[in-house]
């Protein structure tokens, strides 16, 4: 997730600045954020439903701590969200707002830290991530609509999280005494999230031109 995270951040920006003067570059940055979404929900579904696999290429001594990656995936997440939707301060040469919001989320990460850590642990930890990137995301989003208004399809991009939740919970309450019927059940699972979004952003781009 990092990896696609930084990846894309790399390609996107210089696209982005290269672009923003152009007529319909505010249609565009929503259709590329809601398919960064989608390609990061992809990627979150893919690791998690594949994470009895994926165990074994660790040392088994580390697998106690695998329940935190779904808290650390969803907050990698978040964190390439801000770094989409963080653009706007930087078309407009504001970049003390980054700062601001990025001071903000080192708040939040303290006290969730000092809050939870010496109760549950390295959990706690993961809890201040999530909460750290998902509050940024949330500041500069808001923050972004008051500067510069861009509609986002927040729909969209709510409905498709809920959809992968919903079949993170499938994963979860279907379990199999067979590691290979798990992971053909999960990978079902993957591909039918993969193409249930195929199938609805073709019909929206149908709507869409015509």
């Amino acid at each position: 997730m990092t990896l696609f995270v930084q990846t894309f951040r790399f390609a996107a920006e210089p696209f982005f600045f290269s672009y923003f003067k152009q007529n319909d570059f505010k249609s565009i940055y929503s259709k590329v954020n809601k398919y960064f979404t989608i390609i990061g929900l992809i990627i979150v579904l893919f690791i998690l439903l594949n994470l009895d696999l994926w165990k074994y290429f660790i040392c088994s001594t580390y697998w106690e701590g695998l329940y935190i990656v779904p808290v650390l995936l969803v907050a990698n997440l978040f964190l390439g969200l801000y770094f989409n939707f963080s653009f706007w301060y930087k078309i407009i040469n504001k970049t003390s707002i980054g700062a601001i919001i990025t001071g903000i989320g080192a708040i939040i990460t303290i006290i969730v830290n000092l809050a939870l850590v010496p109760k549950i642990g390295y959990y706690g930890s993961a809890i201040g991530r999530l909460a750290c990137y998902l509050s940024m995301t949330i500041i500069v989003i808001i923050w972004g609509q008051k500067v510069y208004q861009i509609k986002i399809e927040f729909k969209n991009i709510i409905f498709y999280t809920i959809i992968a939740f919903i079949l993170y919970l499938f994963h979860l309450y279907f379990k199999f005494n067979s590691l290979i019927l798990s992971l053909i059940f999960n990978n079902l699972l993957l591909l039918s999230f993969v193409a249930f979004t195929y199938i609805v952003e073709k019909n929206i781009l149908k709507k869409y031109e015509s």
